[in-house]
């Protein structure tokens, strides 16, 4: 006679609470924006119930976010599966067929990794609608790398479909090829007015797809992208990208390049207004990464078009520097930048200083800010204070002041207070905000 033991695995519950509250002087009562919603995380399975209401909401009603997923491994073949739906974050190579320039964004940059498909995602309790979707993804192993298939599609009959394939080879450490190709349903049937600046054309689904490929042999990545779609006037629409980067022992040099039709018209409708991007960014790295000093320089060139009927081709330029140095318990970064377009012959400084530090069980951070355009200007202090234990206690403020000529135009104040904690296998998370209009002229 004998017993057997079975472990048995618990599901994790994580419950979210929390309210926010926004105020002016113009306003009586402040409007009030509540969010709540609980997780399920058991085994292979997790899913997501949320609900918001929000007084400024256009429809006034309470607005739905939910989601399930489950993933399983068919034994034999080694195919990993996955399964998600609800209204879900669709993102990934979705993303660059929407939004396809290049965000240039800070003075360090990274090498560029593996190309990727489709990846969605789950939704938060507190993040914006989508519509109702489903997504699938398979993975397998195939000679010397990994095949996977992606899909989606939505309640608006809208669908989308990737192929990646990642391997190594003698030559490169690691080598990605991806092809992405969907149905999207957009339209442009109302102007702002009787003389619409651009033409209109009605609801109908047009199609899209991009290809992409990168790799990374000894010093040197790139990643390369292309993609098409089919234009409501008739023909087809393109552009292009390039990102590249060369890093030796101290040094790296990152370059990138966007080249757009244009007239093209993004599966989600837009129209996006820049036609060409370039930056080049040299980078210098000492020490190991404990205790680390970081430097970068940004030049950057755009051209974009006018969104007026006139559509005036123009230039920004941008020069922006960081500087960061790190160490166990205490890391400091001072960024700035100077921007000029050339459309309206205006120039903007914005300089920023951020310093953080840990205190035993305190973890602070200060952040100063400072933005000068023409006459105005704008200075922000944020500072955030987080306590690790017991409760995972972290409270965040931020003042910010507008003037012009010397006036004080707007004084804003925002605060938000978060904690969680955790009674066996139920987590609970709780925050509370308010948004404050302290003075507007």
């Amino acid at each position: 006679m004998g017993f057997r033991a079975f472990a048995v695995e618990w599901p994790e519950i994580m419950t979210h609470a929390s309210i926010n509250a926004s105020t002016a002087p113009d306003r009586e009562n402040p409007s009030l924006k509540k969010d709540a919603g609980i997780e399920i995380d058991w085994m292979n399975f997790s899913a997501i119930g949320a609900v918001g209401f929000s007084d400024s909401s256009s429809t006034g009603g309470p607005v739905f976010r939910y989601g399930a997923e489950f993933s399983f491994l068919i034994p034999g073949i080694n195919l990993d599966c996955g399964i998600k739906a609800g209204t879900l974050k669709l993102s990934g190579a979705l993303g660059k067929l929407s939004s396809p320039g290049i965000s240039a964004g800070t003075a360090f940059h990274s090498s560029p990794g593996a190309v990727g498909g489709i990846s969605g995602s789950l939704p938060s309790y507190n993040s914006s609608v989508s519509p109702l979707a489903a997504a699938v993804d398979f993975g397998l192993k195939l000679g010397p790398g990994k095949i996977q298939i992606q899909g989606t599609a939505n309640m608006e009959k809208e669908w989308a479909s990737s192929l990646c394939y990642e391997f190594t080879t003698s030559w490169a450490k690691s080598f990605s090829v991806s092809l992405t190709a969907g149905k999207f349903i957009h339209s442009r049937e109302t102007g702002s007015s009787w003389f619409s600046q651009r033409a209109l054309y009605p609801l109908d689904d047009y199609l899209a797809a991009m290809a992409e490929i990168s790799f990374k042999a000894g010093s040197f990545s790139t990643s390369n992208s292309a993609a098409m779609y089919e234009n409501p006037f008739g023909g087809v629409r393109f552009w292009f990208k390039t990102l590249d980067s060369l890093e030796l022992k101290k040094w790296s040099l990152h370059t990138g390049i966007f080249l757009c039709d244009s007239e093209l018209i993004a599966c989600d409708g837009s129209r996006p207004c820049i036609r060409t991007q370039f930056f080049i960014n040299p980078e210098l790295c000492l020490g190991p990464i404990k205790n680390r000093f970081r430097a970068g320089l940004l030049f950057y060139d755009g051209m974009k078009i006018s969104s007026d009927p006139l559509r005036i081709p123009y230039s920004i330029y941008t020069v922006r520097g960081d500087m960061s140095y790190s160490r166990p318990g205490f890391s400091v970064k001072a960024s700035g930048y100077w921007t000029l377009d050339q459309l309206d012959d205006e120039s903007k400084i914005w300089t920023s200083l951020n310093f953080s530090y840990r205190m035993g069980l305190f973890t602070a951070g200060t952040t100063l800010t400072a933005q000068f355009e023409d006459t105005d200007r704008t200075f922000s202090l944020a500072q955030k204070l987080t306590l690790a234990n017991p409760f995972r206690l972290s409270a965040r403020g931020k003042i910010i002041l507008n003037e012009n000529a010397g006036t004080i135009k707007n004084l804003k104040a925002e605060a938000t207070l978060n904690t969680s904690f955790s009674v066996k296998n139920v987590s609970v998370n709780l925050s509370a905000g308010i948004n404050s209009v302290l003075l507007k002229k």
